[in-house]
């Protein structure tokens, strides 16, 4: 009977699933460093992500005041089609230049150690105060699921590891959900267009994304943008532009699932055409419209405010 119940016991165990622990990375420095003016300096100050379903926009984050300056976001995350490109800002600590890395654990073995799993690996620092920016493509051969992301800042190291100690620095874990890419095929769902910002000055930045369209391989993606409410589009480009719309214009992401600009000078109305290239059929988004609020305007109506009170005194 005692042979039996053992045996049991061993098969109920072998059942349940195991799941690789990931290392958790240590520094030295506590707090992140340490800084006459705040007592902490080494900090990663912000990630942020595009092209998802679901990016992460976790900004001004400072040092995270946990043991061995790690912190794992669990309610943030990624979510993102294999062979889709995502876009990442990595904001830095004001007070040292920092090597910042990005591990994604593709095949979900717990680690970040095969090969393609370090998709940030700098060769020179982000400057103290500033941010870097770049983009890594999710492979074919990643498993669907949810994994984990890595981000460390590590000061005055070249060829950092996920796991191991280092003086001074921090390092944040965020969730990472990649979807499988199923071949498109009929019309694809377009979804609904959305802006960051529904009104901006000229030298603002905003972003434009796409909420509810097919995920699948084959699928492209185009921005238009047309005069507020005249409803004549032209494709969006990369790079500079400059017409009626945009003043030297930064576009990024014009044929992406995200799509970043810089320098709209009047309201405009955007939208995106989703093409299923299996099929040849494509589909418009709805049209978000991105309003324009120049200094010239708000001063303008300032100065008309201060006479009309002037003139009651």
């Amino acid at each position: 009977m005692k042979r039996i119940l053992f045996s049991f016991i061993l098969v109920c165990f072998a059942a349940i699933p195991s799941f690789a622990q990931y290392c958790i990375p240590t520094y030295t420095a506590g707090s992140c460093g340490s800084s006459t003016n705040t007592g902490v300096a080494d900090y990663i100050d912000g990630v942020v992500t595009t092209g998802g379903t679901v990016n992460i926009n976790n900004t001004g984050t400072a040092c995270c005041g946990l043991p061995n300056n790690y912190i794992y976001y669990s309610a943030l995350g990624h979510t993102g089609v294999q062979n889709t490109v995502v876009g990442y800002t990595l904001y830095n600590t004001p007070y040292w230049s920092e090597y910042q890395y990005i591990w994604v654990d593709w095949n979900q073995d717990g680690d970040f150690l095969d090969p393609g799993e370090d998709v940030r690996n700098p060769t020179t620092a982000t400057p103290s105060g500033g941010n870097v920016s770049g983009t890594f493509t999710i492979p074919l051969t990643a498993t669907p699921g949810t994994t984990r992301m890595r981000v460390r800042n590590i000061y005055a190291t070249v060829g950092g590891n996920p796991c191991n100690t280092y003086t001074f620095g921090e390092c944040e874990d965020y969730n990472f959900t990649v979807v499988a890419a199923i071949p498109c095929s009929g019309i694809p769902t377009a979804g609904t267009a959305n802006s960051t910002s529904p009104s901006v000055c000229p030298t603002a930045t905003f972003t434009l994304n796409l909420v509810g369209s097919t995920l699948a391989s084959g699928i492209s993606y185009q921005w238009q943008y047309s005069a507020a409410g005249a409803n004549t589009w032209f494709n969006l480009t990369n790079g500079i532009i400059s017409n009626a719309q945009f003043t030297n214009a930064t576009v990024a992401g014009a044929t992406a699932l995200s799509c970043t600009i810089t320098g709209q000078v009047a309201a405009t109305d955007y939208r995106c055409i989703v093409t299923c290239a299996n099929s040849g059929s494509t589909s418009p988004s709805t049209t978000v419209a991105v309003a324009s609020s120049s200094f010239f305007k708000l001063l303008l109506q300032f100065y008309i405010y201060f006479n009309l009170i002037s003139g009651y005194n």
